[in-house]
């Protein structure tokens, strides 16, 4: 999963309550999907990589060609997606 990247303690402890039939799972990770939903805002890896780097996890959201860095703009959308999770970035 792309948002193990970001939050895989996280992803960990959703699948681990899933497995065990822990229904309050479900509403959990739903409320979460603004900012998961948001690494898909453009072609995977250059949302995650972004989020990486604001997260302090890698130093540069550089990729190579043929994909090109983010916008500006969608830097914004996902930066507004992540404001209200604190501890993710």
């Amino acid at each position: 999963s792309v948002c193990s990247h970001i939050a895989p303690d996280k992803m960990v402890e959703w699948v681990g309550r899933a497995q065990d039939r822990d229904e309050s799972v479900k509403e959990e990770f739903r409320q979460q999907l603004r900012w998961i939903d948001s690494l898909y805002i453009s072609s995977n890896p250059i949302p995650t990589k972004y989020a990486l780097k604001a997260k302090g996890v890698i130093a540069t959201d550089e990729v190579r060609l043929p994909l090109v860095p983010m916008s500006q703009d969608l830097k914004d959308q996902q930066a507004v997606a992540f404001r209200d999770f604190k501890g993710l970035i």
